[in-house]
């Protein structure tokens, strides 16, 4: 991860439990739509990837989640900007908002 992706808030589940970027794969590929020549030469669509068993959540809320996610980790991607940095942002808030949804 270049030090441009970094966040400096880390990603607090439920305000409680944080999530470490170092647990948080992630990898950058060429966005499909719109975009001009910039989509070809740039990289922008970035896709993250946590292991459900490396995440920081009491063993009830791993479980729960290794239910809804059989593979035992989620994935989420975010091609909605021309800009790595901003679809990675992106994707942290989506990655955010996909635990928190599936542990309701």
């Amino acid at each position: 991860m270049t030090s441009r992706h970094r966040h400096h808030n880390p990603i607090l589940i439920f305000e409680k439990y944080e999530i470490p970027f170092g647990i948080i794969g992630h990898h950058f590929t060429h966005a499909h739509g719109h975009g001009g020549e910039n989509i070809n030469k740039v990289a922008t669509k970035v896709q993250l990837r946590v292991e459900i068993a490396k995440l920081p959540l009491p063993t009830e809320m791993r479980l729960c989640l290794i239910r809804k996610f059989p593979h035992e980790h989620i994935e989420v991607s975010d091609q909605t900007t021309r800009y790595q940095h901003e679809n990675y942002a992106c994707a942290l808030k989506k990655l955010k908002h996909t635990i928190e949804e599936n542990l309701k």
